[in-house]
């Protein structure tokens, strides 16, 4: 069974840096720099999403970054229905 996007959001959940505000509500809209997420925590996050999800993130990554939580729900979705 496939993960749902609420799903995904329960594992960048998990992998926010150190530091991050826990009591701030991670919804699909929210920005991940509103959270705590920089660039270096973003590509942290990326490398941790790739080996969970068994992810080519060169291949799904876009040509920008992404700012929301949404944005990083997708490419997820995107990286696995590719894979």
């Amino acid at each position: 069974m496939a993960d749902t996007r609420d799903d995904i959001i329960t594992r960048i959940r998990a992998n926010l840096p150190f530091g991050a505000d826990s009591n701030s509500e991670v919804r699909e809209e929210s920005l991940l720099a509103d959270i705590g997420v920089n660039s270096l925590h973003l590509i942290t996050m990326l490398l941790v999403l790739q080996r969970e999800y068994s992810l080519d993130v060169d291949q799904v990554t876009p040509t920008d970054m992404p700012t929301t939580v949404g944005d990083l729900v997708t490419l997820v979705e995107r990286g696995m229905a590719a894979g």
